[in-house]
């Protein structure tokens, strides 16, 4: 029931999105734009939803990215982003390997726990922390079917670590994934 807007610098992105969802049924329209400057009015949007996207962004990218989020969204609009954490096993290990700086400037960034909910209270809104994955980033369950015994494995196994954190909360001190959910302030 939602009407989507996906944005994106890259035409060739958009075009290919477009092609995997023409037929079906959704309401889309695409946009070619930066989440820096994002070209829409002021408090138009109900969500405003980021999946490995920003954690590959500066910091002060990140920053203004977020805030625009924040621009856009109305009162008790709901911002869902998701980072990569620097606590994470797998995250401390990637980050601190002697290569980790030679992937370039769009190499994925790894955030606090508290400059997440600091950066988004600020420029969004109350926020919340829930893990999204243990032992590496885009673990996602929708992908059993098409991924190796080993990555079944890595998804069954942080689909547990997921559930167990519910009930023992610092368990999101180890996830190498995190969403961050945010609600828009009355301004």
């Amino acid at each position: 029931g939602w009407r989507v807007i996906s944005l994106d610098p890259s035409l060739g992105a958009l075009q290919a999105s477009k092609r995997a969802f023409s037929g079906s049924g959704l309401d889309i329209s695409w946009v070619c734009g930066d989440a820096r400057f994002l070209p829409f009015k002021p408090e138009v949007f109900q969500a405003a939803y980021s999946y490995s996207v920003i954690q590959h962004f500066s910091e002060s990218d990140a920053g203004q990215a977020i805030a625009e989020a924040g621009r856009v969204l109305s009162e008790g609009g709901l911002a869902r982003i998701q980072l990569a954490h620097r606590g994470g096993l797998r995250s401390t290990w990637v980050r601190t390997r002697p290569d980790y700086l030679d992937h370039g400037p769009f190499r994925v960034r790894y955030w606090s726990l508290r400059d997440m909910k600091e950066v988004f209270t600020s420029r969004v809104g109350p926020t919340t922390l829930t893990p999204e994955a243990f032992g590496g980033l885009g673990l996602l369950p929708d992908d059993l079917g098409i991924v190796t015994a080993k990555a079944k494995a890595l998804i069954l196994a942080s689909e547990t670590l997921k559930k167990l954190a519910v009930v023992a909360t610092p368990l999101i001190r180890l996830a190498d994934s995190v969403f961050v959910s945010s609600v828009k302030k009355r301004n």
